[in-house]
Formats: structure tokens, sequence, C-alpha cells
């Protein structure tokens, strides 16, 4: 994990592309610090908590920290999460979570055999896609846009042994 330090801020965005834990801009106010700091070590033990359990201990829930406050979200809840600058937002039938993360860290996060990476800014949820129309994923009253350069890797993962053909 990096947390860059500098006193260029025009630089940020391409630190965060690089999938950094944090940017702070000199001079640094010891709060700010501190809540980079926070930041790192949060998600290391959450990283560190998940990859330990065993396969079939893992839980069928996770926690993200949404404004001062822990949120549970269960995976079959999860309709989609959908990259937003430097946060993710979390989307239920129910609720919709901010949370500040990287995007990277939740698609990382989240079980492969459930989730599919769609667009560079949206992962969904495999078994709660109602249908597929052109580049466009319906799932409740939500659409998700398809890029064409995940199409063919979406489409087959979505699909795979579940298309009744002739």
């Amino acid at each position: 994990m990096v947390i860059f330090t500098t006193a260029y801020s025009e630089y940020a965005l391409q630190g965060y592309e690089l999938d950094v834990t944090d940017y702070l801009v000199k001079p640094i106010p010891f709060e700010r610090f501190l809540r980079a700091c926070n930041k790192a070590r949060d998600f290391y033990s959450s990283r560190e908590v998940v990859s330990s359990a065993p396969a079939s201990e893992k839980p069928d829930y996770f926690f993200i920290r949404c404004d001062s406050q822990y949120e549970k979200i269960e995976f079959k809840d999860l309709l989609f999460a959908q990259a937003m600058e430097n946060y993710v937002v979390l989307q239920t039938q129910e609720k919709r979570f901010v949370s500040y993360m990287t995007f990277k860290s939740a698609e990382e996060y989240l079980p492969s055999e459930k989730f599919v990476k769609v667009h560079k800014s949206y992962i969904v949820a495999i078994d709660n896609i109602d249908s597929i129309i052109g580049n466009e994923i319906k799932i409740g009253n939500f659409s998700i846009p398809i890029s064409r350069n995940q199409k063919n890797e979406a489409m087959e993962r979505i699909l795979k042994d579940k298309f009744l053909k002739r």
C-alpha cells in the first residue's frame, strides 16, 4: 500500500489511477495524516481477515465505512458497485452506500464467482441481473453500461452454463 506525500496537487488524479491508498499534499495537517494512516490500516486489516479465512468459512457479508459508521452489506443484497472518483457506491435494493475507498479494492474484495466487472466504473452481481439489452444490463430499476472492452469477457462469465440454446 502506498500513501503519496507531495507538494504537487495536480498529480493526485494520476496517483489514484495507480491505486494508491491516499494522496497527501504538503503541508499536511496531523488530522489528515492520521486519517490516511487509519484508512491504510483498516484496508490492510480487512484484507488480512478475509484472506486468512478458509473458503468454506468466508462470511456472506462484509462491512464498509460510510461517514462515521460501519455498515453491514450481505453479498446477496448487493446489486452493483460503481466507481465515483475517490469513492465507491454500493447499491442494494434498499439503500445506496457511499464509501471512501478505491474501486480496485472493491473489485479485489468482491468474490469473482458472484460479481463481474462490466465497465471500468461498474461491477455487477451476476445473480441479480434481470436482462441484457444491447450494451446495457438491467438490474431492477437500474441500467448499467457494458463497455466494449469488457463485453466479451463479461458475457462469457454471465452466461456460462446458464444459457439455453436450441
